[in-house]
């Protein structure tokens, strides 16, 4: 609901290590989830970082996967290292290995049906020894796949559990698009139905609005103005209820990197720095 003001906005962002913070993607998988998520990681000390996937089997050779510690890893944790941050490979869940896990822990229970509930709250009860156990003070949970598929409701009620669990409100954090819409006397109007759908998933499976929605341009070539911003956060307001300083436009980058910078020139990520270790 409408109420955030943009000095909020920079405090939410700066207290992001009080927070488990979640980023989802919307409306396809490959939308730079990993980038997002490392870029912000990277402006917190002693992060913890966790992908999970939600499909039974994640890996796609020479495509998807990367060697770590002998094991076979989502690239993701590539990019990870890349911007410096610690990563660990019993970090990478993804659906099949939570499953398998789960029911080898629970292969003693006998007379009682198991649901996925009860995997959620075995996946809530990982992710908190991964936190207790590697010590690290701020999560950052990166989500595989397209928010509201079928395959994520057992993960999305899994991090609520573990939000609970470790006692901290959670942070959820939408990367979608942002396209040109139908051409009008010789000016594209932005076509916002990514948008609208991802937050409405999100509201549909977390029971939450998205904290923060960051919009990327769909297509490399596509010119968006300042002007043209302004007019789709309001459009964006109207149509969802959301303060219009919750959504924040990102330009398409070339590496984690140049994104990471970005973020950091930024005046709402300025403001992180007075909010970070503030009591």
């Amino acid at each position: 609901m409408i109420g955030v003001s943009f000095l909020n906005i920079g405090q939410f962002l700066g207290k992001m290590k009080d927070k488990v913070n979640i980023v989802v993607g919307s409306p396809i998988t490959d939308i730079g989830k990993g980038w997002t998520t490392a870029s912000l990681a990277s402006l917190v000390e002693s992060p913890l970082m966790i992908k999970i996937d939600p499909m039974l089997n994640q890996f796609q050779p020479n495509l998807a996967s990367y060697n770590l510690d002998g094991k076979i890893v989502n690239s993701d944790l590539k990019t990870y290292q890349e911007l410096g941050l610690e990563v660990s490979a019993e970090n990478n869940l993804h659906g099949g290995k939570i499953l398998n896990d789960f029911l080898l822990d629970s292969s003693n229970i006998k007379n009682k049906k198991l649901t996925f509930n009860d995997v959620s709250h075995y996946l809530g009860n990982k992710l908190r020894q991964l936190f207790e156990n590697q010590e690290k003070e701020t999560p950052f949970i990166e989500v595989g796949g397209i928010i509201g598929c079928p395959e994520s409701k057992f993960i999305s009620k899994g991090l609520k559990a573990f939000s609970k669990k470790i006692k901290r409100d959670y942070n959820l954090i939408l990367l979608t698009y942002l396209e040109r819409g139908s051409k009008v006397d010789s000016i594209y109007d932005l076509n916002t139905r990514f948008i609208v759908e991802g937050i409405e998933r999100i509201n549909s499976e977390y029971g939450k609005d998205p904290d923060l929605v960051l919009l990327r341009s769909r297509d490399i070539e596509l010119d968006v103005t300042p002007k043209d911003i302004e007019t789709g956060k309001e459009i964006l307001s109207h149509k969802t209820l959301l303060d219009k300083h919750r959504f924040m436009y990102i330009p398409n980058f070339n590496s984690v990197k140049d994104l990471k910078e970005y973020f950091e020139k930024q005046s709402n990520f300025l403001r992180i720095k007075q909010f970070l270790y503030e009591e």
